[in-house]
């Protein structure tokens, strides 16, 4: 067993059951969740015509 496999209780809302989840499965689910937040601000700002930076960005 790795430390990534290590169970633990994951925040919860109150009231709402305890969910336990992996700590890899938790950075995952973190990882998630800040791209789509990511991918909302660049949409908004694609919106705004303020994406990409007026300075460039990546030249791939």
């Amino acid at each position: 067993m790795t430390r990534l496999d290590h169970s633990i209780r994951c925040p919860s809302r109150p009231g709402a059951p305890t969910r336990i989840m992996s700590v890899g499965d938790q950075l995952i689910s973190l990882a998630a969740h800040n791209a789509y937040h990511l991918g909302r601000i660049v949409l908004l700002r694609q919106l705004m015509q303020a994406w990409p930076p007026a300075s460039g960005g990546f030249t791939w």
